[in-house]
């Protein structure tokens, strides 16, 4: 009927809340042969805004996607590569990672590495490799002539599906031969890199040979129990592309070949979007997302980890269902270890009576990289910020930074525990700590926030937001609205 006559901007903007899958709209398309002319068959047409409501970007976003000889091969393209924009983080390099940010830049899908940089005090990319959009298939790791053949997980199976990843023999071997063994299960949404080069045609791409001076003459001078580029005490900052070099090298079954060696990067979701959060008057504001905090000297190069922080809301409006909130509270957010956390808590509201608490909000950092005592994918620590519990505990009006060793004065606290493991993650259990919300920052003016243990109450690891986020948000928080 009057489809047809619809502005093209106005006709994608309904599509792209129906689907952004191509074969989708050309279905729609062929409802009716004056849609399809119209604004279908023609140089431009719809596709253009289809683009850019599909995938929602800007036209300052359109000057990085790769020229294509029409718009609508490269909506194509985009329905590829988009949904896999994102962070990402490098299971081969368990139980530290290493996180990535692959985006669509100057027409290719590259891949950087996301890490502290000590000089400028802040994270910093690195560019890892990069991929034609349209080929679609062989990735160059930059300084090296190593290729791979790129595959990510399919979108159908991203959903409810469990897949177990091996440790690195690299870092198994080499580092820390009886430390690791059990290794978590993690989500398959991953990227996989499977190298399809082989070692003769390398016999002069050795390590030696890749960016950067490591200050030894020969890279064989060292112990294996203490191989450099992933000893987290090695003095200087190695270079990530050497680490993923080595990755496939050191660690491949045959020393004449490298071809079949797979690198795993699992997709970073963004935070929990809760639309039935509302922020009281008690409450911490916490920008949900990533952030770097200091974990300790101790693990070297690796001390700089990267936390995703979570709101997490459980409503007790349902009297009836009350048994099964706390059940989930239990598994979700103590992992199943934290009984008598759930009982104190419980206890307390309780006692405030039914109809006072409706709901239960915690506040979660769970670790994106991580160490060698909580690896990366654990929760790192809780805290409850509503309601506001009385628990027998204390925080002074100030409190250092871990990493800065700055003195800063604390505003106010929240009750909350954190993880505590020997190595390998080995009898986890939770310990008293606080979520502290300490003086604002000097140049931003924005909240800054922390969390102690209660047994180094004197220290707390400071939360720093990733900028990158700022530029880069995470695709759920592109495609809402």
């Amino acid at each position: 009927g009057k489809l047809n006559k619809l502005p093209h901007d106005l006709l994608a903007f309904i599509i792209s809340f129906v689907t952004n899958d191509l074969r989708e709209v050309l279905r729609l398309a062929m409802l009716s042969k004056k849609i399809y002319k119209e604004h279908f068959n023609c140089t431009s047409g719809v596709w253009k805004p289809l683009c850019i409501q599909s995938w929602k970007v800007t036209e300052q976003h359109l000057t990085q996607w790769p020229k294509m000889s029409s718009w609508k091969s490269l909506y194509a393209t985009l329905q590829h590569w988009v949904p896999r924009e994102g962070f990402y983080v490098l299971l081969d390099a368990y139980p530290w990672g290493i996180l990535f940010l692959m985006r669509i830049l100057d027409g290719n899908f590259v891949c950087d590495v996301v890490r502290y940089n000590e000089e400028k005090q802040k994270q910093d990319c690195y560019r890892l490799f990069n991929v034609s959009c349209v080929d679609k298939s062989v990735a160059s790791l930059e300084g090296s002539n190593l290729k791979f053949r790129v595959t990510f997980e399919s979108k159908e199976n991203r959903q409810n599906r469990i897949g177990r990843t091996s440790i690195s023999p690299i870092l198994a071997n080499d580092i820390f031969p009886t430390v690791f063994g059990r290794i978590p299960a993690f989500p398959v949404e991953t990227m996989t890199l499977t190298c399809i080069s082989t070692a003769e045609e390398h016999k002069e791409d050795s390590l030696d040979n890749l960016t950067g001076d490591d200050g030894r003459e020969n890279v064989d001078d060292l112990p294996n129990s203490l191989w450099f580029p992933w000893n987290p005490n090695w003095n200087k900052s190695p270079d990530i592309r050497k680490m993923v070099h080595e990755l496939v090298c050191k660690s491949s079954s045959s020393a004449s070949k490298y071809q079949g060696k797979e690198l795993r990067f699992q997709w970073v979701d963004g935070p929990t979007r809760t639309s039935e959060l509302v922020y009281t008057a008690d409450m911490p504001i916490i920008r949900p997302g990533l952030y770097s905090g200091t974990y300790g000297e101790h693990y070297g190069q690796f001390r700089h980890e990267i936390l995703l922080i979570e709101y997490r809301r459980f409503p007790l409006h349902n009297t009836n269902e009350r048994t099964r909130v706390w059940d989930d509270i239990g598994k979700t957010i103590f992992a199943g270890r934290g009984n008598s956390i759930v009982k104190e808590i419980q206890q307390s509201i309780d006692g405030m009576g039914n109809a006072t608490v409706k709901e239960i909000i915690f506040v979660v950092g769970k670790k994106v990289t991580g160490d060698i005592h909580v690896p990366l994918g654990n929760e790192t620590f809780v805290a409850l910020v509503h309601p506001l519990l009385q628990f027998t505990r204390a925080v002074g009006e100030t409190i250092r930074n871990r990493e800065s060793k700055k003195v800063l004065k604390v505003k106010r606290f929240f009750h909350g525990w954190g993880t505590l493991a020997y190595p390998n993650f080995h009898r986890p259990s939770w310990s008293a700590g606080s979520l502290v919300q300490v003086e604002d920052d000097s140049e931003s003016g924005v909240h800054q926030f922390g969390f102690a243990w209660e047994r180094g109450v004197e220290c707390a690891i400071i939360l720093r937001w990733l900028d990158i986020q700022s530029t880069h948000p995470f695709l759920k928080e592109r495609t809402v609205n």
